[in-house]
């Protein structure tokens, strides 16, 4: 019996929270990390919550000349969390980075002491049987507890079924993208699927071409019959290692091949790049050819669908440089 997804991607509010959303406005936001590793969460998973909550992609300033767009970003959550720890990568730019700790730091002074915005560094207190006091989720929910009273409010945005402790559970609720509560009851927490989430990400598949997809699903299944790493050091082992990701993993296999949109949008849909607002400045970027210009177009989607900005833009007027048809992506 396999879970439903790969993960899904909750926030943990305490029991008494008020007024969905909203209600998260002046409150304590705890984050595991732009940087966490556990779960290799892309940048659109990472910022689903704070991008819902806070709209950091509608910026508050009018004039958003000479502002990048992490910078933008930044100042948005600045003012709507009171405080919080959001540890990790900012800016890929480590003098950007630096400044934006420097001038937003109360987005890094829950994270603990001597914690550079890198880290938590939060006394976790006596050790749990089984339970990890490094892992980032455990440390964000760490940051809840400490931080989440009944005059003000918390948030942690963490994987479903991360808990430190089940005896604290009765104090938290989840936090569902609608604003409703559902309590960390028994029987919630015993339920391999959060009662909401604001991702719930499918499992990764293997791709293959339209035209090869059919008689390539017949050669893995021949491959590997029981969907497991063969045993020994054979070609179906290797390959089993390169694309299904090593001994531990599994292939389940459906009846016929399906497109990537028709198996991923039931789950998890995102909107196309064309019908996404944003008020941060799009991003030129010019080819010299129509390959060029078909890779762009890929790269773009791609940037898209993982969460990253600014967005670039496909223009369709053709510019001259050094004598060159030039295209734009702007």
């Amino acid at each position: 019996m396999y879970d439903n997804y790969a993960f899904e991607a909750v926030a943990v509010v305490p029991i008494n929270h008020t007024n969905g959303l909203e209600g998260l406005r002046g409150g304590v936001y705890c984050h595991p990390g732009l940087d966490e590793t556990d779960l290799r969460w892309s940048p659109r998973v990472l910022k689903t919550l704070e991008q819902m909550a806070a709209r950091t992609d509608r910026c508050q300033d009018v004039n958003t000349a000479g502002k990048t767009a992490e910078e933008m970003e930044v100042d948005t959550l600045n003012n709507f969390f009171s405080a919080a720890c959001r540890p990790g990568t900012w800016s890929y730019n480590e003098t950007v980075d630096a400044n934006l700790k420097s001038r937003y730091s109360s987005l890094c002074d829950r994270c603990g002491n001597n914690a550079g915005c890198t880290r938590y560094t939060l006394d976790m207190g006596v050790s749990v049987a089984g339970v990890r006091n490094d892992n980032r989720h455990i440390q964000a929910l760490e940051c809840l507890r400490v931080n989440g009273n009944s005059t003000s409010t918390a948030v942690a945005y963490v994987a479903w079924q991360h808990l430190r402790n089940p005896n604290d559970a009765p104090s938290y609720a989840v936090l569902c993208p609608n604003g409703t509560l559902a309590p960390l009851t028994t029987d919630t927490l015993n339920n391999a699927i959060a009662p909401c989430a604001f991702v719930r990400q499918p499992w990764g598949t293997i791709v293959a071409s339209t035209d090869s997809s059919a008689a390539i699903l017949l050669e893995l299944r021949n491959a590997w019959p029981a969907g497991s790493s063969p045993s020994g050091n054979s070609w179906q082992s290797t390959l089993f290692t390169m694309l299904a990701g090593g001994a531990n993993a599994k292939v389940v296999y459906q009846d016929a091949p399906t497109t990537p949109l028709d198996y991923t949008s039931p789950i998890r849909s995102i909107s196309n790049a064309d019908a996404s607002a944003s008020c941060m400045p799009a991003r030129r970027w010019c080819t010299i050819s129509e390959a060029e210009m078909n890779k762009c177009s890929w790269v773009r989607a791609a940037a898209h669908t993982l969460g990253m900005y600014p967005a670039c833009y496909n223009l369709p007027e053709k510019e001259h440089h050094l004598g060159l048809p030039l295209r734009c992506q702007g």
